[in-house]
């Protein structure tokens, strides 16, 4: 097993390693693990929201904010800059921002934010990253 070490990490490297063992194929890509953190991050930010946030009245809103469109992309990158996640929901930054989830959209997709990745996780829900994190960072 020792002699087929570098050939090993090497294909680990490259991203994806097939095994064949009779009739037998294991497969391990590197994709698995930035799929887990497209749907693990958005969760985890919003446990972190519930934990941080303090209980409220039935019914109870929060008013919405008015942000020119700068105030805003620095509030959401801010926000996918804090170094505990690699993508975050977009629900969750609507809920940082203050603003409505189609303000937050509209700026992630502006030409003002080359910079940010606006994708979907595999539950579905939007998530957004900075262009410049690297999915192995966490």
């Amino acid at each position: 097993m020792i002699a087929f070490q570098k050939q090993i990490a090497d294909a680990l490297e490259k991203g994806s390693l097939v095994f064949k063992i009779k009739d037998l194929e294991l497969s391990i890509l590197r994709k698995v693990d930035e799929k887990i953190k497209e749907t693990a991050d958005p969760l985890r930010d919003k446990v972190d929201a519930i934990e941080a946030s303090a209980p409220q009245a039935p019914g109870a809103s929060v008013p919405k904010k008015t942000l020119s469109r700068p105030a805003l992309l620095t509030i959401i990158r801010k926000a996918l800059s804090d170094s505990r996640y690699t993508w975050r929901s977009v629900e969750r930054l609507t809920k940082i921002a203050g603003v409505d989830e189609t303000e937050v959209v509209a700026a992630i997709t502006s030409e003002d934010a080359t910079d940010i990745v606006l994708s979907n996780n595999p539950a579905g829900e939007q998530i957004a990253k900075l262009k410049s994190r690297s999915s192995s960072k966490r």
